[in-house]
């Protein structure tokens, strides 16, 4: 039990060190099947995120099933994710 809690704080404090973490990969999944339902989909070059919540993605192009070319394009779009209780 203490190994789990050790192992668990140095998670934590890794988390709480790093500048940048890594989008799971079913977190963009999850965001590509809800555009999907309304006839969309994205591109992007890059996903920057750090602890704090706050999202910077990169070359951003939003698509529309109706047309070839982009209906957004984006150079850097930045957003602040803020958990909230239900």
């Amino acid at each position: 039990m203490w190994l789990a809690l050790a192992a668990l704080l140095l998670v934590q404090a890794r988390i709480a060190t790093v500048d940048e973490i890594t989008i799971p990969h079913a977190v963009l999944r999850k965001a590509e099947q809800r555009l999907a339902e309304h006839g969309l989909r994205f591109t992007f070059g890059a996903i920057h995120c750090d602890p704090s919540g706050h999202v910077v993605v990169r070359d951003l192009r939003l698509f529309s099933n109706l047309h070839p070319d982009p209906v957004l394009t984006a150079n850097a779009v930045r957003f602040e994710i803020t958990p909230t209780r239900c």
